[in-house]
């Protein structure tokens, strides 16, 4: 069974759960479970992270952190070159760049699910640039 769901969700109408990630266009003004919002399950989220962590003083899943400015493009650069390398087949350089090489079998799993994987990290970075450039800023919050 494939045990990570690698989609990048818009609006909470079809979340199961409260395991997700919110990705807010925008500072963070207090708010949580936003309809414009989109979410990733935390523990797909926990697998690509390392660029925010990287970018920012973002720690983990749990934690809340807005990005703009460069922090957005490192963040960007990272996940497409990671989507480009899954793409091509190198998916062990991609899990090796995203930092999760270290869990048995990952790249087996991020191999049979990687049009999604792609897809997910495609969409991430579209949707962070999106928002630094409509709202100056995109925070990541822990839920």
């Amino acid at each position: 069974m494939i045990g990570y769901d690698f989609r990048l969700h818009a609006g909470r109408s079809m979340l199961q759960g409260v395991e997700y990630v919110e990705l807010q266009a925008g500072a963070f003004a207090q708010q949580y479970w936003k309809d414009d919002s989109r979410y990733v399950q935390a523990s797909a989220f926990a697998l690509i992270d390392r660029p925010l962590r990287e970018a920012s003083d973002y720690e983990d899943v749990h934690s809340t952190v807005t990005l703009a400015g460069e922090a957005v493009k490192r963040c960007c650069d990272a996940w497409r070159a990671a989507a480009r390398r899954i793409e091509a087949g190198e998916v062990l350089t991609a899990v090796r760049a995203l930092g999760v090489a270290h869990l048995p079998l990952i790249d087996g799993e991020i191999g049979l699910q990687a049009p999604q994987v792609i897809a997910l990290l495609d969409g991430l970075a579209d949707y962070f640039e999106q928002a630094a450039q409509t709202k100056s800023a995109c925070t990541v919050v822990g839920l």
